[in-house]
């Protein structure tokens, strides 16, 4: 499983990071959606370049200059938890009760 950004994380491995949709496209620095949602905890295992091929491959129209992140250990978070979305990687504070804990189920 791969996620295609025009950024690399921090650092490889990067473990246990919030994968949050957003609803609003984020482009600029300090821009916020309030509507986002935690909907996995992964973790970046590795990362190449996105290819022609790879784009094709998932109907996507290729963009040079894109990086695939290549995800393993993927736990979906269900039901996913309001919070707020941003731009790259940043804090969040989620409620850690087990009831959160108990909300992660491992994907296929």
């Amino acid at each position: 499983m791969v996620e295609i950004r025009r950024w690399l994380p921090p650092e490889i491995p990067f473990l246990n990071l919030v994968l949050v949709e957003n609803e609003i496209y984020l482009t600029e620095a300090g821009q916020e959606d309030p509507n986002g949602l935690a909907r996995a905890v992964v973790d970046i295992t590795g990362v190449h370049d996105w290819t022609r091929e790879e784009a094709a491959s998932q109907g996507l129209a290729w963009i040079p200059n894109y990086v695939c992140w290549e995800l393993s250990n993927v736990r979906r978070i269900e039901p996913p938890i309001p919070c707020v979305a941003r731009r790259k990687i940043y804090k969040i504070a989620m409620d850690t009760t087990s009831t959160f804990l108990n909300a992660f189920e491992p994907t296929s």
